[in-house]
């Protein structure tokens, strides 16, 4: 039963994932690998030992390329990625990105299995087009419904709310993805990217081992599964928790009740990071992030129709914005942590290099 469940979800992401092979403008294929080249520059890379990260030229000044991303997940990926489109459309003028969030209430990956399988457990879905200035929110989808929706390029998952940090929880979250992206790759060629969202620890339950057993989890996840990548927006909160930026949120810490991340500045510093990490992943160059001038205030949530608002924006100043943008670069560089020894970049790179677009390409896994 589990094996034809699984070979069923498969085949829905298959469909849906066949047209990214055309993703590049002017191109069917995807470049040679082997070539090393940096990210966003001619001649990228996609090499076999990293299944998911895309490494492709900029697009002609007369084109613009359509990136259409699904987050899989819970009120964490509407925490992280809500405000992810508008700073990256900020960022570049090369591409056009879709976002879709498929939500339901402490879901993990295991959970949306069961939601296709049944097909009668509805989620909510919420969704960014690039022709529109905010969010669309639809009720009552089932995860089909979502899937069918776009032809997705990237899909992202997340582990349940609370179970993060604990390595046994992720045993199916694993083998799901073993099987979806082999089945996509040997029958397709390479046309899925899948990542892995590494939101925030709980504030509330956080003690000093929560961010490192979360990092080692999500390391893990990238050692013994095709996930290729993963958005370090958890990395970013922490040094911020660290720093001038640590009790902002009215539930402590960045949050607003102990858990999910308040509105305003927590959820632009998380944008910044998962702006970056998706950009830096398909290869496109982009205007430094201290050039970003996305001042999230109330009135800039409301007129966006941002999904899953919690409490009012706070902690939007220049000064706060500045600081937020720097460790956002620092959680691009050092995703697990600075004693971790692990980089996104070649030893020696300065943290401040990584938000001007200029991260070097990587031919290991994120």
């Amino acid at each position: 039963m589990r094996e034809r469940r699984f070979v069923t979800f498969i085949a829905i992401l298959l469909v849906l994932c066949l047209p990214f092979a055309t993703c590049a403008a002017g191109s069917g294929v995807y470049p040679e690998s082997g070539d090393t080249g940096a990210a966003g520059t001619a001649g990228g890379v996609r090499a076999d030992s990293d299944p998911g990260i895309l490494r492709e030229g900029p697009v002609s000044n007369d084109a613009k390329r359509s990136i259409k991303v699904l987050c899989v997940g819970n009120s964490l990926s509407q925490d992280c990625m809500a405000y992810m489109p508008f700073i990256a459309q900020g960022l570049t003028d090369q591409v056009e990105i879709t976002l879709g969030i498929a939500f339901h209430r402490g879901a993990g990956i295991n959970d949306y299995i069961d939601f296709y399988d049944q097909d009668t457990i509805s989620v909510t879905y919420n969704k960014k087009s690039p022709d529109k200035d905010e969010w669309t929110i639809t009720w009552d989808q089932t995860f089909r419904q979502v899937l069918a929706d776009e032809d997705w390029d990237i899909v992202t998952f997340q582990q349940k709310s609370g179970q993060q940090e604990k390595w046994p929880s992720y045993s199916d979250s694993n083998e799901l993805i073993q099987d979806v992206v082999g089945f996509i790759a040997a029958t397709h060629k390479k046309d899925v990217c899948v990542g892995w969202l590494m939101p925030q620890v709980r504030y509330k339950t956080a003690t000093d081992r929560s961010f490192d057993n979360l990092a080692r989890c999500v390391q893990e996840v990238l050692e013994t599964t095709p996930a290729s990548f993963a958005i370090p927006c958890g990395a970013a909160v922490h040094y911020a928790e660290q720093s001038g930026l640590k009790q902002i949120g009215e539930g402590g810490g960045l949050t607003h009740d102990g858990v999910h991340l308040q509105e305003g500045l927590p959820c632009l510093l998380t944008a910044y990071v998962s702006a970056m990490k998706i950009l830096d992943i398909c290869g496109v160059q982009y205007r430094p992030v201290f050039d970003d001038q996305t001042r999230p205030v109330e009135d800039w949530v409301d007129a966006h129709n941002i999904p899953g608002q919690n409490g009012k924006s706070v902690g939007v100043t220049e000064e706060n914005c500045r600081l937020a943008q720097e460790l956002a670069c620092k959680a691009i560089q050092y995703p697990y942590g600075e004693q971790s020894g692990q980089q996104s970049g070649p030893v020696g790179t300065d943290p401040m290099e990584v938000g001007q677009g200029t991260v070097p390409s990587m031919n290991k896994k994120q």
